[in-house]
């Protein structure tokens, strides 16, 4: 063949642009993200579908490696049966609640040692609360029965206890912030009134009030009220070394708050959400339940029910700082539920349909979850994640 000349070079090389061109004009469109400013604070905005990417790892496959089974013996005769609160080290050992004491397995699923037991001296626990690995690895949880929050090693010598002396009504728990302040739930409740609500407020170390945050959670006095919701409300949120992540579930569409550890308001994430109603069965359900309590009597001519879910059952947040919300709409398999996934920005990114858990915890590019077996026993399984 002869040498090109130096037109057929140029038409050459404008040929092999243009086809460059094309290619990328044809290849995967990608959205631009919502974007706007309230109050001076970032929101971004999502929809119903999730934006497109490129190269956004958008969901995840899962393979099972240990499980830990409430239902063997040998765990039975430790004392465990309800899984409750669980956290994973660096290592891989887990951490959680059964009862009134701290049970340890290491990765592989093996029993390692129970840390502290119930009573009410020093290193005992009375009514265990929230159980969290700090960011220097010490186990912290809140005793709600003896107004205290201990710190033990991860080798299970306890290393201190702070009395708890704000005077807070507790209705759920509290937590140990990284930055040394406290984390309540309180609740605010008024026998003669007709509401009652709960929200967030963080304390310093002298536990002094420093801020409530948004979203507090209200409804009816079953002492007071004409009318009492059957679906109870309250608010989900997550805490990581350096940031707040709060829901109120009253919200008709998703609205996630972004804090840091002093309780300022930094980012505001928002989904459009579907809505879900609450089926007949799962209001009866809870009827049955309320049947066995000693309320029931005084509220079985007033209750009903709302007519959807909320915009999600639970929120979790991975080390990548990936949001992940677990919302009531059915899933792709029997017992699934959708998981809405958002990037560290808080953009929605993609779904997965997963198993209905009791409790997740998303680390060491792992999922911990707790399922509820057809025995009705507990087991603790973990699964390996690959993000695509």
């Amino acid at each position: 063949m002869g040498a090109l000349n130096k037109r057929d070079f140029n038409t050459s090389i404008i040929v092999f642009l243009s086809a460059i061109i094309i290619s990328v004009s044809c290849g995967p469109k990608q959205d631009k993200v919502e974007k706007i400013v309230e109050d001076g604070v970032e929101v971004v905005i999502n929809h119903l579908e999730p934006y497109r990417i490129r190269g956004e790892l958008s969901t995840f496959e899962l393979e099972k490696e240990v499980t830990v089974d409430t239902e063997r013996e040998d765990l039975a005769e430790l004392g465990i049966s309800r899984i409750r609160s669980a956290d994973v080290d660096r290592d891989g050992n887990v951490y959680f609640i059964s009862n009134a004491q701290i049970f340890k397995f290491d990765s592989q699923g093996s029993f390692i040692q129970t840390i502290g037991q119930e009573g009410k001296g020093p290193g005992e626990i009375h009514r265990a609360g929230e159980l969290r690995l700090t960011v220097d690895q010490k186990i912290s949880i809140y005793d709600a029965g003896n107004r205290k929050f201990l710190f033990f090693n991860k080798d299970g010598s306890l290393t201190k206890e702070i009395k708890d002396t704000s005077k807070i009504s507790v209705f759920g728990g509290a937590m140990c912030l990284d930055n040394g302040n406290f984390l309540f739930e309180e609740i605010e409740f008024d026998p003669e009134g007709k509401e009652m609500s709960y929200h967030l407020i963080i304390l310093d170390e002298a536990f002094d009030k420093i801020k409530a945050l948004d979203g507090k959670v209200t409804r009816e006095n079953p002492l007071q009220s004409a009318r009492y919701n059957l679906f109870d409300p309250y608010f989900s949120y997550q805490i990581t070394e350096d940031r707040i992540y709060l829901v109120n579930p009253q919200q008709e569409v998703l609205e996630i708050e972004l804090y840091n550890l002093q309780g300022e308001l930094l980012k505001k994430i928002k989904k459009q959400s579907r809505k879900i109603k609450i089926p007949e069965e799962y209001e009866q359900k809870i009827i049955n339940s309320m049947r066995e309590g000693s309320m029931w009597d005084l509220l079985k001519d007033k209750v009903y029910m709302q007519e959807n879910f909320p915009p999600l059952k639970s929120l979790y947040v991975d080390e990548a700082g990936r949001l992940l919300v677990e919302t009531y709409e059915k899933g792709e398999n029997p017992g699934e539920y959708m998981l809405d996934i958002f990037n560290s920005d808080g953009v929605f990114v993609g779904r997965k349909s997963l198993k209905e858990a009791l409790g997740r915890k998303f680390k060491n590019s792992r999922m911990y979850c707790a399922h509820e077996k057809e025995s009705g026993y507990q087991e603790l399984a973990v699964y390996k994640m690959k993000w695509k």
